[in-house]
């Protein structure tokens, strides 16, 4: 078997659908999360497939950049960077939601619901350190790349134009 252009472009294609399935699947019927929750093998199963949809989504938004590299020009570098970094830095969230949360939760009980109400969009009432301002780029990395990526997915029109609109407006906050 050849590895050629066609072939990875294909395959980061079904990297970007895995990564949009994964989205949409651990969102459904998703239970309130508190500290209770991080125990349990269904917060395990979840943040596992969080970590793999930021990945193999990472792997779609630079296989849609590869492929038409030259018509998105500045602005498509600009969004894919700033929408990598956002994945880079949900993954890096979801890691430690998996694997390190569940070690605290007995022993700091406090720190893991504060982290948790920060990640529901919440207020922490303590200190949690990095990761309230973590959360917070990773946030805006996540929706300012996915809309200035989308936005110039949608100029290059190289891949389906409905499609970037629906990235650009996906991953844009609500009004």
């Amino acid at each position: 078997m050849s590895i050629t252009t066609t072939k990875l472009t294909r395959a980061a294609g079904l990297c970007a659908v895995a990564g949009g399935l994964l989205f949409i699947g651990v969102q459904i019927n998703h239970p309130h999360v508190d500290a209770g929750l991080v125990t349990t093998t269904e917060w395990e199963v979840r943040q596992t497939l969080k970590v793999f949809m930021a990945v193999l989504s990472l792997i779609g938004i630079t296989g849609m950049y590869l492929r038409q590299v030259k018509q998105i020009g500045v602005l498509g570098l600009l969004g894919y960077l700033v929408f990598g970094a956002g994945y880079l830095i949900m993954m890096s969230i979801e890691v430690v939601g998996a694997v390190v949360l569940p070690t605290l939760v007995h022993s700091a009980p406090g720190y893991v619901s504060d982290v948790l109400a920060v990640a529901t969009g919440g207020h922490a009432a303590g200190d949690i350190g990095l990761m309230l301002p973590l959360s917070g780029v990773g946030g805006i990395t996540y929706l300012a790349g996915g809309l200035i990526f989308g936005i110039a997915l949608f100029r290059a029109n190289v891949l389906a134009r409905w499609a970037a609109a629906v990235l650009a407006g996906g991953t844009s906050p609500p009004p």
